[in-house]
């Protein structure tokens, strides 16, 4: 054939046929890397139509990746290797013609290519904000045959139907395809549509000159110009100096080295933080919300690398608990010091692929999730191969937390004296003395704080103390005492609508007559407003899920108690958000939270009566919308009047309160009061939920911080997840709305008042004032602590941290055993799951397979005709390869029962084990997590594929929802951790 000629030196053709399948062989990662098989299979005739279909249906049903993998083994096997040669010419795929055709890519050009796709990889969510049309971007790659006609169709119809930002994932995702050169191309285009681009990218003129005059190979045994070329990040979302603590300079004129890098300016405090971890000890530092721990931090990283040698390398990892807190970190560390940095979350592609990437960057920034999963599976063997392991927020080493997981497995090696382990550094703002009621057991909590971190020595400011207090501003501390409970009319039609509803509970209990519930009814708290009676709520619903129910009559019981308590529990969060918002707030979020059964079919009786009972309880509440103003508002529309003639006009300011409800309900408040409308006042919630529960994504943040910073707002009204770690600007009003924490987060909250003459206040209950007050006292306690614990004698403290890390190797030890001892009794064997509620939708253990290990998806086809599908209406990056999509809902009564989430391709509904009863036998129980459960689950395997996906008529539909989209929404398991706790995030009645 013409083709086996393509691009090869003249050669018998045995030897021709040879070479090309030894390049076929070599090149096989960068074919998986980069092809898709759809653009030449029709070109490959030698091929069959059966050997086809198998291509198509691998990349359709399990991955690209793998269907690449099968049509290079047909290749090879069928000798079909100058047709695939000449298919990938005749499709410009050129980065494999430069090996096929031995074009010589100089070191200059594959330097400069790696300048452009690091900077690209660095900057690419800046980047995107910048793309106001990617469709414009794909047409002009599409000129320059960086791009197929197929892939602008595809990019087309994801921005028709999704949006822009999905439109770039997929753009992002196609453009390395063909060309290797793909970068600079993309570069020059979006200069073309923006000329200051690189600019408002914060790259300076070094870097971008770095970008298009290819500079020659960097020495990649040495920090220096390689870490130049991925790029000085900024944005509107990181502070001045891009420090989470936002600490300045106390010049403006910042001094450069030779690479375009601020150099560090440190206080004489800050140099006495560093010292002991500068001596390569082992410590935490603690100083305040404002001190420049970053900064310190950055100090501390720069000397240790400088150390460095061909025999004594060094790799540090700096660990952060949440998604933004790592982006955040990692932008300072690229902006500032000379090294390779790469961060890593649950969302990114290199989730998985750490241990792959170790040897490419000097710098690792990590949620401590996916450094403890590489531990765990052996990826990474040991921590031994970083040199400096660094925790953000350290106070949270402690039992059950993930940077306790990870500690442990160090305190391990160090008892099996393994060498090399890597030097512990910890920041933060406060140490935490957990329940401690005197000093002494506040010395304890420290103590095994630092045990759990290996830390022998605090690094605490004492020497230059005055100088600390004169950086950092102490505001003053005000608190004012809210209105109790209040009892209007609007409270009284809430309590009797309780009341009727008890009434179904009642009637429902007396014909199950179970003693359990009997007994909890007997203890039913007397206040509807009260916490007690919330939990007590909860208790009658979680008695009721368990209950072992067979005939039809009892699982109407059952279903109507469940319902009932659940309903009861949502009118009791109601009356508490009533003392703090407008009455309309109350109506939307009984609306929000009861509406989702009310357009729905299949009620039971009781239930179309809640039904009704809620609507009369609308119309009533209606009346009263406009009788009178919250007292608690009026208190807190004054406090902020006042303080702004205070403080001045462009004073900012943030109020913190507990729950996403609160939050959203205040600033819609805002906006009607003329005094306040000046305000601007936006919400600012946490990652940890989706967009329909009132969650954000980090780019919603991002903007927030960035208008907070420019003055256009002058108010933030923020969940917990404001508190702590995250890089919002100085202001000099801080007002804490009926919410305290613990000690920790008191220090935390009156940090953010970070501007001289600055103010913070607690308004709240009598109930959280006194809280508030134990929290001052717990905070002095742990002040007078570390006092204490420096005039120990250094025997006797090392002696107790000793002491305590025997204590928990020895309990670790104890509870690897008993899990050990659970996983052994873990039996092959049946059980069922049953909707918790509805009692009718069952699931057979048989049909049940785990996906990576953890996620547990139901292979029965049959299933999904049992579920109602609803989109994720909040899209994110997938995490571990996976993509959340959206909810399942039980058809039959409504239920929540999991999630749909995409994987290789394929669409899987995931089951959430609370949400069903778990019977084993005659037993019916309640589990929460499924590693708790006492049988095996096996590993999806390729039979269960066919079978999920055999029958194309039943999964047509599924395969075919909206839901199936590569912009379908995940969420990173660090972000759904303890940041914005707002409680009431059950998806429906049950």
């Amino acid at each position: 054939m013409a083709s086996s000629n393509v691009g090869l030196p003249e050669k018998e053709p045995e030897d021709r046929s040879l070479v090309q399948q030894h390049l076929i062989e070599a090149f096989t990662p960068q074919f998986v890397e980069y092809l898709e098989p759809n653009m030449i299979l029709n070109r490959l005739n030698t091929l069959n139509e059966e050997q086809k279909e198998q291509i198509n249906k691998l990349e359709n049903s399990v991955s690209r990746h793998e269907a690449v993998r099968k049509l290079i083994q047909l290749v090879k096997e069928t000798n079909c290797v100058s047709e695939f040669i000449m298919a990938l010419k005749i499709e410009n795929f050129e980065r494999f013609q430069e090996v096929f055709e031995d074009k010589e890519v100089s070191n200059i050009q594959q330097t400069g290519r790696q300048y452009c796709e690091f900077l690209l990889q660095l900057l690419r969510a800046e980047i995107i904000e910048h793309i106001t049309d990617p469709l414009k971007v794909a047409q002009e790659m599409r000129q320059g045959n960086y791009l197929t006609e197929r892939n602008v169709e595809v990019i087309r119809c994801i921005f028709n139907s999704i949006g822009p930002t999905a439109a770039c994932d997929e753009l992002f995702r196609s453009m390395p395809r063909k060309k290797s050169d793909w970068s600079f191309a993309f570069f020059k285009i979006m200069e073309k549509q923006n000329p200051a681009m690189f600019q408002l990218l914060g790259v300076n003129p070094a870097i971008k000159a770095a970008v298009y005059n290819s500079p020659p190979d960097p020495n990649p045994s040495q920090p220096g110009p390689e870490g130049a070329a991925q790029g000085r990040q900024s944005s509107d979302s990181t502070g001045d100096e891009g420090f989470s603590d936002n600490e300045k300079d106390d010049s403006s004129d910042k001094e450069y080295n030779d690479y375009g890098y601020p150099d560090l300016q440190m206080r004489n405090y800050q140099f006495e933080l560093s010292e002991v971890a500068v001596k390569g000890e082992n410590t935490i530092i603690c100083a305040p919300t404002g001190s420049g721990k970053t900064r310190v931090a950055l100090y501390i990283v720069k000397k240790h690398l400088e150390s460095a040698s061909a025999e004594n390398p060094k790799k540090i990892v700096f660990l952060a608990r949440t998604t933004p807190l790592v982006n955040q970190q990692a932008k300072t560390f690229q902006k500032y010091l000379e090294c390779r940095v790469q961060h890593v979350t649950g969302e990114s592609e290199l989730s998985l692929q750490l241990h792959n990437i170790l040897n490419h960057y000097d710098i690792l920034v990590l949620t401590p999730q996916i450094l403890d999963n590489h531990l765990r599976d052996g990826k990474i063997k040991s921590l031994s191969v970083f040199s400096l392991l660094i925790l953000d927020e350290c106070h949270h080493t402690r039992k059950g937390e993930p940077y306790n997981n990870l500690m442990k497995k160090y305190l391990k090696a160090k008892k099996l004296k393994e060498q090399n382990l890597p030097q512990i550094i910890g920041l933060t703002a406060s140490l935490g003395v957990e329940k401690a009621t005197t000093c002494d057991d506040a010395m304890t909590s420290i103590l095994k704080l630092c045990a759990n971190l290996d830390v022998f020595k605090l690094s605490t400011v004492k020497e230059n103390k005055a100088e600390l207090d004169a950086t950092v501003p102490v505001p003053d501390e005000r608190r004012e005492v809210l209105t109790g409970n209040r009892n209007d009319g609007a409270r009284k039609e809430i309590t009797l609508t309780m009341a009727g509803i008890e009434v179904h509970l009642d009637a429902a209990a007396a014909k199950l007559n179970n003693k359990e519930i009997t007994t909890l009814l007997r203890k039913r708290p007397s206040e509807y407003t009260s916490q007690a009676y919330g939990q007590w709520a909860v208790k009658i619903k979680q008695a009721a899920r368990v209950l072992n129910t067979e005939s039809e009559e009892a699982k109407l019981i059952a279903r109507t108690i469940v319902v009932v308590a659940r309903q009861l529990e949502i009118y009791n969060a109601a009356l508490d958000i009533h003392d703090l918002v407008r009455l309309q707030d109350v109506i939307s979020y009984l609306e929000k939270k009861l509406n989702d059964n009310l357009g729905k079919n299949k009620h039971t009786e009781v239930e179309s009566a809640l039904s009704t009972s809620f609507r009369d309880l609308r119309k009533n509440l209606e009346k009263f919308e406009k009788t009178g103003e919250n007292p608690n508002l009026k208190k807190l529309a004054k406090i902020l009047i006042d303080l702004r003639k205070e403080k001045g006009p462009d004073s900012l300011g943030i109020i913190f309160v507990r729950t996403r409800a609160t939050c959203y309900a205040l600033c819609d408040w805002m906006k009607s009061v003329e005094e306040l409308k000046c305000l601007n006042a936006e919400a600012f919630t946490g990652a940890g939920a989706h967009e329909d529960e009132g969650g954000m994504t980090q780019n919603e943040q991002d903007a927030i911080i960035g208008r907070f910073r420019d003055g256009k707002i002058k108010l933030i009204i923020a969940t917990s997840v404001a508190e702590e770690g995250l890089d919002i600007p100085e202001c000099n009003i801080v007002i804490r709305y009926n919410h305290v924490g613990n000690e920790i987060t008191t220090v935390q909250t009156r940090g953010r008042s970070r501007k001289r003459g600055g103010v913070s206040v607690l308004l709240g209950s009598n109930q959280i004032v006194q809280r508030e007050m134990l929290n001052v006292e717990r905070s002095k306690m742990m002040t007078e602590a570390i006092l204490k614990l420096r005039q120990l004698p250094e025997n006797a403290i090392t002696s107790k941290i000793s002491k305590y890390q025997i204590e928990a190797i020895e309990e670790e030890e104890i509870n690897e055993v008993a899990k050990q001892y659970r996983l052994n009794r873990k039996r092959e064997g049946h059980f069922k799951l049953r909707c918790m509620r509805c009692r009718n939708l069952t699931i057979d253990s048989t049909d049940i397979r785990t996906v990576q290990g953890a996620h547990h998806v139901v292979i029965d086809p049959s299933f999904m005709k049992k579920v109602d599908t609803r989109p994720d209406k909040d899209p994110h990056k997938p995490f571990d390869g996976i993509q959340i999509a959206g909810k399942i809902h039980c058809k039959e009564c409504h239920n929540y029962l999991g999630i749909t989430f995409k994987y290789k391709g394929n669409m899987f509904p995931a089951l959430k084990l609370e949400c069903y009863q778990f019977i084993d036998g005659d037993k019916v129980t309640n589990h929460k997590k499924w590693q708790s459960i006492p049988f095996k689950v096996k590993e999806i395997a390729v039979a269960d594929y066919h079978r999920m996906f055999g029958d194309r008529e039943t999964f047509n539909d599924f395969d075919d929802n909206p839901l199936d989209n590569d912009a379908a929404a995940a969420c990173s398991k660090e972000d759904r951790s303890s940041y914005d706790n707002e409680k009431d995030t059950d998806e429906s009645w049950g």
